[in-house]
């Protein structure tokens, strides 16, 4: 450990880096991730949770476990009792003094790591650092739309985000919480807790993660309403809001959203301007009108159920 690369800056070096990983039936994505985080000069530990597998994910995960150089842990569950729970082992376990986050399905150069990792030694107010998520040359048109505004919003709010980007956020050790049982969007919790408890969220705009995304408009559908299911979660009546912090109600002031829909409420000329920067031709402005009619229809259908319980992700396959 001792030639491994520290992250050093004027303030503060970062000796030590643990990277948790969320696998299910990854097992082509999850052996490709690890090959190309092994390469890195960081002193990195490595906790990976397989859940439920039935492709023999945790094969490669024993495999990565006696080559690699670095600190690995598995942890295997033979049922899958949903994504907040595996995280919760990861935050229970990791030792580093950044917590990295990221699913099996993503991919992106080692370099990222120190570019997210970085941005902790520069402002120590700095909770939570996203990634720039980017979609897959295949990706529909629709879905490229909502992800590039996605990252626009990130990019616009700075160190004031009330989101982070699950698909790549780097988590500063002081700011981790356990994830209350049945979260369903662990990113925005998290997120919202640091910004209840006077952190700063940002992103890097340059840490370029390429993501995994539905071919299919029935699973974009399917994903979309869990997504907005979780957002409506963190709202006081579902009861995520009493773990922002230990404080009476009364006492409470929450974070603004600052998710796109979020912003609309307040600033509906400035998402606006977000938006209008997005757009690319006249195929965006239809794809745009898509997607507006999309959330209406996920939203009432919604608010038709009203709140259900938690309810393990049923992963999407678009073969």
């Amino acid at each position: 450990m001792g030639n491994q690369k520290e992250i050093n800056t004027p303030k503060k070096a970062i000796t030590k880096i643990s990277v948790g990983i969320c696998a299910t039936n990854d097992r082509k994505s999850l052996k490709r991730l690890l090959n190309v985080l092994d390469k890195s000069p960081l002193n990195l530990e490595f906790l990976i949770v397989v859940s439920g597998s039935t492709d023999q994910s945790e094969k490669v995960a024993n495999e990565f476990r006696r080559k690699s150089n670095h600190d690995v842990i598995l942890i295997e569950e033979k049922k899958r009792r949903g994504k907040w729970f595996a995280l919760n082992l990861i935050m229970e376990m990791f030792t580093g003094e950044i917590l990295v986050l990221v699913p099996a399905d993503v991919l992106f150069p080692h370099s990222t790591l120190e570019k997210l990792v970085s941005q902790f030694c520069l402002d120590d107010q700095l909770a939570i650092v996203s990634g720039m998520p980017i979609t897959p040359s295949w990706a529909p048109r629709y879905v490229s739309l909502i992800w590039r505004l996605h990252a626009a919003v990130l990019k616009a709010n700075g160190k004031m985000n009330s989101h982070a980007t699950g698909e790549l956020m780097a988590i500063r050790k002081e700011a981790v919480r356990a994830l209350p049982a049945g979260t369903i969007n662990d990113d925005a919790f998290l997120a919202r807790y640091a910004r209840q408890n006077g952190w700063k969220v940002g992103v890097r705009s340059d840490a370029k993660v390429l993501i995994d995304v539905p071919k299919k408009i029935k699973h974009y559908i399917k994903q979309r309403e869990r997504v907005l299911s979780g957002h409506r979660q963190l709202d006081n009546k579902h009861g995520l809001q009493k773990s922002f912090k230990e404080r009476k109600p009364c006492e409470l002031v929450y974070p603004k959203s600052t998710t796109l829909r979020g912003m609309f409420k307040t600033s509906p000329m400035r998402v606006g301007r977000i938006i209008l920067s997005e757009i690319r031709g006249v195929t965006d402005i239809l794809n745009l009108f898509f997607l507006i009619i999309l959330e209406v229809y996920i939203s009432l259908k919604i608010r038709s159920r009203g709140f259900e319980s938690y309810k393990v992700w049923e992963r999407i396959n678009d073969e």
